[in-house]
Order: C-alpha cells, then sequence, then structure tokens
C-alpha cells in the first residue's frame, strides 16, 4: 500500500511540476511576443514618420479673427504646403471628437494615396459638396451613395476622394483632412473661435529646401504669429512604454519561476542522474535528456497559447497583435524559444557539471 502511494505521490508531484511549467511557459510567451511586437511597431512608425515629414517644418501660434485665418490661405508662398493642424471635430457618428488637419492651400500631401485619388480644381470649387481625403481606416465610418463614399464632419456630409496609408505601421491610417477652400461654414466658424480664443497651429512645410524657412519667416513677421516647436501629429499604434517594461518583467518573473522549478525537478532527480552517470552517461548525454524534457514543454506551451488566441479571436488591441506574431511571424516565438532555453538550461548545466553524481550514490 505504501510502495502505491509513494507512486502516485510522485505522479502527482511530476504532473503539477509539468502543468506550472507549461503555463508558466504560456505566460511568459505572450508577455515575450507582446514586447517583440511593441519594438516593431515602433520601430516601423520611425521610419514612416521619417518618411512622411516636411524637409522644412516651421510651426507658428497664429492669433486672430476671420481676416487673419483668412489671409494663412492666400499666403502663396512658392513650394510651400500650409496646414493647420490639432483641431477636433465630430467626425463620422462617433460620440468623441476627432483630431484633424486642414490643407490651408489646397496643395496635394506627400502621403501616399491608396485607393481614389486627392481632390482636384473642380473638387474645390464645389461648394455644395465639401470633399476630404481619409485615413484607410476611416472607411468604415463612412456610407455610400451614388457610387461615392461620404463621412459627416460634424453633421455635415463630405465626399471621400480618396484614403490614405502606409504598408508597414497605421500612422496615417485614422487621418482626416480637410481642405479650407472646400469646408463647410461650421468648420469656418470653428476655426475663428480657436484662433480668436486661444490660437490655431499653423504648420509651413516645404520638401524642396531648406531655403523657404526664409521666406516663410518673412511672410509670417506679424504680432499674430508665435514661432513654436509643435510637430505634426500622427496617431501612433506604438504600446506605451510602461507597458513593455512590464511585459518584460512579467517574462523575466516567469523564467525565474521556470528555472526555480527545474532546478527542483533537478533535486529530486538527482539519484535517477547519479545511477545514469554510473551507468556509462555522460554529461552531455545528460544535459541533452534534460534539454529534451524541458523542449516538450516548450511545444505544449506553444500549442497551448495558440489554443488560447484561437478562443480569444474576437478580441482586438493587445490580443489581435499577439495572434498576429504567434500565427504569422515564427521569427518571434524562435527568438523567445533561443532565449528562454539559454536561460533556463543555464542551472542544471551548472549543477551536472559540479556535483559528484557517484558520490550520491554511494551515499545512497
Amino acid at each position: 500500500m505504501k510502495k502505491i502511494m509513494r507512486v502516485c505521490s510522485r505522479f502527482c508531484r511530476r504532473i503539477s511540476i509539468s502543468l506550472f511549467i507549461v503555463l508558466s511557459i504560456v505566460v511568459s510567451l505572450f508577455a515575450f511576443l507582446y514586447c517583440d511586437i511593441a519594438n516593431k511597431i515602433i520601430r516601423d512608425e520611425k521610419k514612416d514618420i521619417d518618411r512622411c515629414k516636411y524637409l522644412v517644418d516651421v510651426p507658428y501660434l497664429v492669433y486672430g479673427d476671420s481676416e487673419i485665418i483668412d489671409s494663412i490661405s492666400k499666403a502663396n508662398i512658392k513650394n510651400v504646403d500650409i496646414i493647420v493642424n490639432g483641431l477636433t471635430e465630430y467626425v463620422g457618428e462617433i460620440e468623441m471628437p476627432r483630431l484633424i488637419e486642414i490643407s490651408m492651400t489646397d496643395s496635394i500631401y506627400k502621403y501616399p494615396i491608396i485607393t481614389g485619388r486627392y481632390p482636384n480644381c473642380n473638387d474645390l470649387r464645389n461648394e455644395n459638396t465639401p470633399c476630404l481625403v481619409l485615413g484607410k481606416a476611416m472607411k468604415r465610418y463612412t456610407y455610400r451613395k451614388n457610387d461615392n463614399d461620404y463621412i459627416l464632419v460634424n453633421n455635415s456630409e463630405y465626399i471621400v476622394t480618396g484614403y490614405i496609408g502606409l504598408k508597414t505601421s497605421n500612422i496615417l491610417d485614422y487621418s482626416v483632412i480637410l481642405f479650407y477652400s472646400n469646408v463647410s461654414e461650421e468648420i469656418k466658424k470653428d476655426i475663428y473661435y480657436y484662433g480668436d480664443k486661444m490660437g490655431v497651429m499653423v504648420h509651413f512645410l516645404s520638401d524642396i529646401s531648406e531655403d523657404a524657412v526664409d521666406e516663410i519667416e518673412n511672410n509670417a513677421i506679424d504680432n499674430n504669429y508665435v514661432r513654436t516647436e509643435d510637430e505634426l501629429f500622427f496617431a501612433s499604434g506604438q504600446k506605451e512604454k510602461i507597458y513593455r517594461i512590464m511585459a518584460m518583467c512579467i517574462y523575466l518573473f516567469s523564467v525565474v519561476l521556470i528555472v526555480l522549478v527545474m532546478y527542483y525537478s533537478y533535486i529530486i532527480r538527482r539519484k535517477e542522474y547519479a545511477i545514469k552517470r554510473t551507468f556509462g552517461y555522460s554529461y552531455f548525454k545528460l544535459l541533452w535528456d534534460i534539454f529534451i524534457v524541458f523542449m516538450i514543454y516548450i511545444f505544449m506551451g506553444v500549442i497551448l497559447s495558440q489554443g488560447l488566441v484561437i478562443l480569444v479571436s474576437g478580441l482586438d488591441a493587445v490580443v489581435s497583435d499577439i495572434k498576429s506574431i504567434i500565427s504569422d511571424n515564427v521569427v518571434g516565438v524562435l527568438k523567445y524559444v533561443v532565449s528562454t532555453v539559454l536561460l533556463v538550461m543555464i542551472v542544471p548545466a551548472v549543477q551536472l557539471r559540479k556535483e559528484e553524481l557517484i558520490n550520491i550514490v554511494r551515499s545512497n
């Protein structure tokens, strides 16, 4: 009876150890992949922001009434685009206001068009139907009419002439670009209100030459213009630094737990390893056996995590990022396996080298 109890106890202990290690691997895998996808997003966004930025960006906070604002649209500075940035308006049928940009010079932006086009002269002269350009993710807020996409801005109807976006990041996906000569009177009143009460942020942009700065500043010498350090706003999908730090801490903590449990497993199997050593097993053969067992745990952890992702595949945000990484980015999983195996195998490698396993057999 005691022998049966001993066998059952040993079986339950091994099952609980295996289960704990596998669950720790699942947690550490999610944390590791979160950091991996977040860092990739940040790298891609930085490249795209550098690509979308103008060579020259001279921002001013402009104060004044409607005449001051209208004069900006008539500045007519050669090779310079003028954008009012940072205004908030209600776009689509959403309850929260969204940041928009207004082109004061009707210039063609350098942001790449995916479908459609930037508005032409005929579009901008049409006072009955104002037009705009949207980021590709804003299409969900549009509605179809007369073979065209339309969207509401402050309950005024705008026709969508085109969608912008980038392949490697989502910094342009939620953009809303209006054109001053074609906006509704309600939007103009908002601009006048901002200008009169708190000022509007105006960016003078050029992609031709840095010499444009002098011409911009000569045209902006006015008591109503205050030079600032503002930057064009890009809607970023990057993860907050604190979340990445937390995820990495969770990963390291999970790995530490795995190491401790693996060490415990090693301690209770020392006699078994000592006997194998006595019967001719080499150091590397014993280490290889431990490695194979841990790789089985890794495999089970990856499979379980993939199953969990499938179960929650309807969720968005962080889970969708992890789903994409596990399903598509094999490199991320391989990096996790290599990093974790190297960290975990240090303890058994040192212990097997340090201990005289044959003495353990003799002492028993």
